[in-house]
């Protein structure tokens, strides 16, 4: 069950859950390219996979569907405006 996108921005608050906000501009930057996103981040292809998995756990949104990839895009922005 996907949680709203108020739900997403206070998971961000959690320290462990950041690499949502810090993932998901490169992986639309890359138009959901992984490997192309890893590159730009200097992990491992395997390491970006892990955490796009984890974000997935985490928020019901799967970052590799472009609907469920601009949800988040959005919930990012509205973190960092808020923030």
């Amino acid at each position: 069950m996907k949680r709203s996108l108020l739900s997403i921005r206070l998971l961000n608050k959690r320290s462990r859950n950041m690499h949502i906000v810090c993932l998901l501009p490169y992986l639309m930057e890359c138009y959901l390219h992984i490997r192309q996103a890893a590159e730009k981040l200097y992990i491992h292809r395997n390491t970006l996979i892990y955490r796009l998995k984890k974000i997935k756990q985490d928020t019901g949104y799967d970052p590799q569907i472009s609907q469920d990839a601009v949800s988040l895009r959005l919930a990012v922005w509205i973190y960092r405006t808020l923030r």
